[in-house]
Order: C-alpha cells, then sequence, then structure tokens
C-alpha cells in the first residue's frame, strides 16, 4: 500500500483510490476528497461518487488517538443515519493508515460562517434542535463517547446532520480518564472528577 501520484492502495478490500482536494485537517491527520479507482476489487456502490479519506499522521506524540480498529469499532454505528459511513480502510499494520468514508460536502460551522440570511439561519437553528438530541442518543446508546462534538464536526447532508471525526472518542467502557485522548483545556468537569459519562459530550 502505497501513496503514488495522487492515488493511495490496495486497501484492505484491494481497492485503490484518487485522491483530490484537501478539505481538513486535524490534529491527527488530513481528510481529501477522493475517487474509487477501476480495477478488479471495485465496489458498485462507491463507484460515481465522492469519497471522504482521513490519512493518519503522528506528528502530535503527546495525543494518544485510538488505533484504528478501535475507531472503526466506534463507527459501527454507521447504521445510523447521523453518522457518515465506514467504508474501508488501510491494511492492517501498514502505513500510513487511512479510512475511506462517506463524503459530507458542508459542516455546520462552514455553513454559518456564511453568514445566512435571518430565514436560513434559523432553520440551521431548527436542524440543530431537531438533529442533535438523536445523535446524542445514538452515542449514548453504543456505550461511545465522541469528546470532540463542536460545529466543525457536525456535517450536513442532504438537509440532515452527520457526525463526523472520532479521533478522540473512546468507549464508555473505560473507567480511567488517563486512557483517554484528550485536548487539556477542554477537559469537562467530569473528566477532572474521574467520571467518563455520555455527558461529556453534552
Amino acid at each position: 500500500m502505497e501513496i503514488f501520484n495522487n492515488r493511495l492502495g490496495p486497501s484492505f478490500h484491494g481497492r485503490e483510490y484518487q485522491i483530490e482536494e484537501l478539505i481538513g485537517k486535524g490534529s491527527f491527520g488530513y481528510v481529501y476528497t477522493a475517487w474509487q479507482e477501476e480495477g478488479n476489487y471495485v465496489s458498485p456502490a462507491l463507484q460515481h461518487q465522492p469519497l471522504a479519506i482521513k490519512v493518519y499522521h503522528y506528528s502530535h506524540a503527546s495525543y494518544q488517538r485510538p488505533v484504528l480498529d478501535e475507531i472503526i469499532q466506534m463507527m459501527s454505528i454507521a447504521s445510523s443515519p447521523y453518522v457518515a459511513q465506514f467504508f474501508d480502510r488501510s491494511p492492517p499494520r501498514e502505513m500510513p493508515e487511512y479510512l475511506v468514508m462517506e463524503y459530507v460536502p458542508e459542516t455546520m460551522q462552514k455553513r454559518l460562517l456564511q453568514l445566512p440570511e435571518e430565514h436560513t439561519l434559523h432553520r440551521i437553528i431548527q436542524l440543530y434542535l431537531r438533529e442533535m438530541p438523536w445523535m446524542l442518543e445514538t452515542l449514548s446508546d453504543a456505550g461511545i463517547v465522541h469528546r470532540d462534538l463542536k460545529l466543525s464536526n457536525v456535517g450536513i447532508k442532504e438537509g440532515h446532520l452527520k457526525l463526523l471525526d472520532f479521533g478522540l472518542a473512546r468507549p464508555v467502557s473505560i473507567t480511567s480518564p488517563r486512557a483517554m485522548p484528550h485536548k487539556r483545556i477542554f477537559d469537562p468537569p467530569e473528566m477532572q472528577q474521574g467520571r467518563i459519562t455520555p455527558s461529556l459530550d453534552v
């Protein structure tokens, strides 16, 4: 598996991807738009649609992010319409690590920065208030603490919200805050008190 001439693969499922535009970056990696290349292992479901690929890096050694398997396990709640779908990954023990996911064209942050008209802003607020409780319930039912809920991690696609970026997420079953990746200046009171509960996302 390699990145060569803006191509990535073969993946875990033997697919190759054409990388296009950088659309986001964070503490653990970069996100690109991409397309599935033609080949022997193409997925008909992924043909002719843009994809999102997150390529992980390790430049922030002070952060202990979940391993890729854990991120994929937490994304298994993707049967929910409120979570970006997971499609493919890098082969185990090969670098760089990456995830192939559903492409979500914009975030709430991007939408709000466009300075929408008053009636449009009202619709965005209504959408947030209507679907965010369902998103939080999805996480709670799955026993997952996302820990990085913010406008830039809440996508909008076809008029609905999509939860993005599980890089800081952890199962609620983890009992020690020390085992959770975190950005100290944003630690909520529950973390400081040693309690790991879904309320961390509220």
